[in-house]
């Protein structure tokens, strides 16, 4: 059971990579399990987009809410989930709103607050975080000297000419 007029939290922290930077993939993903004895023991997802300066509340914030987009229902970290329960939501568009940038260090903190009353419950729990930050595509090299590909147009066989070692081979 959780202890009474308590505050208890934990952080992670990420070093930013491209999806902050490009607008395309940033996402937190868990599971989490409430059992709380009433509207006043809750819990908090938070988000700092420099190094735990500044805190997004990611359920309640009203400001922000418009940048994220949750994938299931948004957790209720109060009352009682009745059993564990998926979280999913995509921070891209904080990104830009925040000038996050490769290398910078962005964190979460996940927070349970309890009230005066004690009742033998469980609390807040989370389990099988999942953090993606990345941008989908290769970046295109070009270059003629590397490889030919002839005849052009073809229909039956294509060849491939390493011009660096000047060997063909048949696809």
């Amino acid at each position: 059971s959780y202890p009474i007029n308590d505050t208890s939290s934990f952080q992670i922290h990420n070093v930013a990579d491209l999806g902050f930077v490009y607008s395309h993939t940033v996402v937190l993903e868990g599971n989490y399990f409430v059992n709380s004895d009433s509207l006043t023991d809750y819990g908090t997802i938070e988000f700092s987009p420099d190094n735990g300066i500044t805190w997004v509340d990611l359920i309640n914030d009203p400001t922000y809410y418009a940048y994220l987009m949750w994938y299931y229902p948004k957790p209720v970290l109060t009352g009682n989930s009745n059993g564990w329960k998926h979280f999913y939501v995509n921070l891209s568009y904080l990104g830009p709103l925040f000038n996050i940038q490769f290398g910078d260090t962005v964190a979460y903190r996940f927070t349970f607050i309890s009230d005066s009353v004690q009742t033998n419950k469980d609390g807040l729990m989370f389990d099988s975080f999942h953090f993606e930050d990345y941008v989908e595509g290769i970046d295109e090299i070009q270059n003629s000297n590397l490889i030919s590909l002839y005849p052009n147009p073809t229909s039956e066989q294509l060849l491939i000419k390493q011009k660096s070692n000047s060997t063909s081979q048949a696809i």
